[in-house]
């Protein structure tokens, strides 16, 4: 009988020793399955999402507008002159006069340069450089005009015709007056 309990015992104790080896196994193996079924599902759930998301870009490229055109327009800032050139313009309501309608739109622009360079002193006279008149050209004698009350127009004409020779526009020439301080 002692020979059979041990024979038994010998057989039953593999047999647990198997079943507990088996049970983690089991229990490894169900949680690798519901990780891969939980993945899919995600996977599957950002897969549905991105196609909706896609199909709503889809149908938002497809819809029809009417095209309207739309056209630029330029709009040029109006020109503010400094303190000191618009003290200067009222100043000289008649020199201001004649730069108005030499110049026009331009006129502001054209009083900052003559105010900066003259005063708008149509006499005006550098005495170190010798240059003279509105525009302060140098040498003097190269403008050809009085220096008085009657060669104001003389000396507008001669200072649009420079600024557009040398810097195209008189927006140029105040940024060269600007850096330099002559222009």
């Amino acid at each position: 009988m002692k020979l059979a309990k041990s024979r038994l015992k010998k057989a039953v104790k593999p047999k647990a020793l198997a079943q507990s080896r088996l049970a983690p196994k089991k229990k490894e193996r169900f949680l690798i399955k519901t990780i891969i079924i939980l993945s899919v599902f995600v996977v599957g759930a950002w897969v549905a999402i991105f196609y909706l998301l896609s199909m709503n870009f889809r149908m938002q490229k497809s819809i029809t507008v009417p095209k309207t055109i739309f056209k630029e327009i330029a709009v040029k800032e109006e020109y503010i002159p400094s303190a000191n050139t618009l003290r200067i313009i009222d100043n000289n309501p008649g020199v201001a006069g004649h730069i108005y309608r030499m110049f026009g739109e331009e006129w502001r622009q054209y009083s900052e340069l003559i105010a900066r360079e003259s005063g708008f002193r149509p006499d005006a006279i550098n005495p170190s450089s010798g240059a003279c008149g509105l525009a302060q050209a140098l040498p003097c004698s190269k403008m050809q005009c009085s220096l008085d009350e009657e060669g104001i127009d003389c000396q507008l004409e001669w200072i649009k015709n420079y600024v557009e020779q040398r810097y195209g526009n008189i927006e140029h020439a105040l940024v060269f007056h600007d850096v330099m301080n002559y222009y």
